[in-house]
């Protein structure tokens, strides 16, 4: 049986780092005052800051639909089967626009997304190695996929720059004038595939450690998940994260990377994420 696998730049992975695993590519576009350019393509985390400015304008927008549809139709001809996992379909229409074309092939799968990152690519390396060595069908691998719990929230932004949250769209004008106003810094959950309003505290640093830990608490103590620390130029990120993990038993190895430009570019210079992630094997199986 031949499976082929797509990903969207959501994923963390550039073209290269996907070629590398052996899947197909779907850029996410970045405009930045007015270039465009191919998310994990032209712009990764290695050369996008030397475009992307504090006071930078920008948008995201989705795949062209016809870029999109060349590679499905290609794949689905050369492929028993095609498996398409995209950005949350919560956060962005790229989802929606890969199920329509989707559609018009009976071997083509688009995952019913809810995450983003590191979680995709565990995700599908699950989905390989459950076709593969468990003998699921790959219809089977997708629904362990997606009848998963994603009410928990397992995804922490900390967003330090509040006005890169309103240019990319994510808070309102008003909003931020306020959070200014009386010195809040938001803390944002991914919560069943949305960003939502998680916290909000009045110290960056305090703010991060104290919803860290009770957060790792809530969601780890059964689920024995692990710690993937992002950021996007914030030179405290480590020391914050280790003062967080001083607080609680935690003896794994931390998954360490940086934030994709298409979402550095919503959450902007300073900012820091974690992930709370249950793994099948060793971290370093998944070699992110």
């Amino acid at each position: 049986m031949k499976l082929a696998i797509v990903v969207d730049s959501s994923s963390g992975l550039t073209e290269k780092q996907a070629k590398e695993r052996g899947w197909h590519y779907l850029p996410l576009y970045l405009t930045i005052d007015g270039k465009e350019y191919r998310d994990g393509i032209d712009l990764t985390i290695d050369n996008f800051l030397d475009v992307y400015k504090k006071d930078s304008k920008t948008h995201t927008s989705c795949t062209p639909i016809g870029q999109s549809l060349a590679l499905i139709e290609k794949l689905s001809k050369e492929n028993d089967f095609v498996v398409v996992y995209p950005i949350s379909m919560e956060i962005s229409s790229q989802y929606n626009n890969l199920e329509v074309i989707a559609k018009q092939y009976k071997n083509v799968f688009v995952v019913k997304s809810k995450l983003v990152c590191q979680f995709i690519v565990r995700d599908l390396m699950e989905l390989e190695k459950d076709v593969k060595e468990n003998k699921l069908t790959v219809r089977q691998a997708i629904d362990v996929i997606e009848n998963r719990d994603y009410s928990e929230v397992n995804v922490l932004l900390y967003p330090k720059d509040i006005n890169a949250l309103v240019r990319g769209g994510r808070l309102a004008p008003s909003a931020a004038k306020l959070a200014k106003l009386l010195k809040i810094f938001p803390v944002i959950g991914l919560e069943n595939g949305k960003l939502e309003k998680f916290h909000k505290g009045v110290t960056f640093n305090k703010t991060f450690i104290n919803t860290v830990v009770d957060q790792y608490k809530k969601v780890t103590k059964k689920l024995d998940k692990q710690i993937l620390l992002l950021d996007t130029e914030n030179e405290d990120a480590d020391k914050l994260l280790q003062e967080a993990l001083n607080e609680i038993e935690y003896s794994k190895k931390i998954i360490r990377s940086k934030i994709p430009p298409v979402i550095s570019i919503h959450t902007g210079y300073g900012a820091i994420a974690v992930f709370f992630m249950k793994l099948r094997e060793d971290v370093d199986f998944y070699k992110f």
